[in-house]
């Protein structure tokens, strides 16, 4: 059997060959007219009407739809407007004017790893707390809870170093939190698998140097309580002030001292 097809091929070679020239052909004209078609077909894609810096917020009055050729689109290019409105050029990236959108060059807010973005007041600071999945209460502490903070570690009694006791207690109350980060500093929110990291808190400049010196003495972890869910009056268990003196008083004092410009006798003759 397998002779009388090896004969058969002998002698219809040429028609064989034919054949096969035939569907090499057609799939060479099928592929010049798809190429063809994906030059020649234009889909609307959204480009940037003016530069966008660093950091700068994508508003509507930033975009303009353009036909362009399909073929041109990658993977990575933005498609859609929805898809850009209300998010941010990375830091250190820029939007040219017409260039279109690409995925690595923009974020949400939350993703943006910018400490120019947090949510500060006048006169707070930024304070991280290292945290994992136990202290996070299993992710459960997110942007905008409130929690207190409580300070764990060892003091000098009476300037010996051979005569130590351990400090326990409240330092700080209703700590705004501003930002929960996992290990890559991508956020965290309810619907996150991955593990919380870093907790950064709002805070004013004396907690923070209270917390800036509890961490070097100690360790500082975040604690949630009726007063915080329940946003109500405060209550009063461990003393603010001693733990405080006790933390502060294993520290040097650098805070600043108001300079009063000393004036000359002269200055207060009549």
């Amino acid at each position: 059997m397998d002779q009388q097809k090896i004969n058969f091929f002998r002698k219809h070679k040429g028609l064989v060959s034919m054949v096969l020239t035939c569907l090499m052909g057609i799939l060479c004209i099928a592929y010049y007219y798809q190429v063809i078609e994906d030059v020649s077909e234009l889909i609307e894609v959204p480009v940037a009407i003016h530069p966008l810096g660093s950091r700068k917020i994508i508003l509507e009055e930033d975009i303009q739809m353009i036909r362009v050729p399909k073929c041109i689109t990658l993977e990575n290019v933005i498609l859609e407007k929805d898809e850009i409105l209300g998010k941010y050029v990375k830091p250190y990236q820029s939007v040219a004017t017409n260039s279109l959108f690409y995925e690595e060059l923009i974020a949400l807010e939350e993703d943006m790893n910018d400490a120019n973005l947090f949510s500060l007041n006048e006169g707070e600071v930024a304070m991280s707390l290292d945290v994992n999945i136990k202290t996070s209460y299993a992710n459960s502490i997110l942007v905008g809870h409130r929690i207190d903070l409580y300070f764990l570690g060892k003091v000098t009694i009476n300037d010996d170093y051979n005569n130590q006791a351990i400090v326990h207690g409240e330092i700080v109350k209703n700590a705004r939190v501003i930002a929960v980060k996992d290990e890559d500093g991508k956020s965290i929110d309810e619907d996150s698998e991955r593990e919380s990291s870093v907790i950064v808190v709002a805070l004013t400049q004396e907690d923070a140097h209270l917390v800036a010196v509890g961490k070097a003495m100690g360790t500082i972890n975040p604690m949630i309580s009726y007063d915080n869910i329940n946003q109500a009056g405060t209550t009063n268990y461990f003393d603010l002030d001693k733990i405080k003196n006790i933390i502060l008083g294993n520290s040097v004092d650098v805070t600043l001292v108001p300079y009063i410009e000393e004036t000359s006798d002269e200055s207060n003759i009549q």
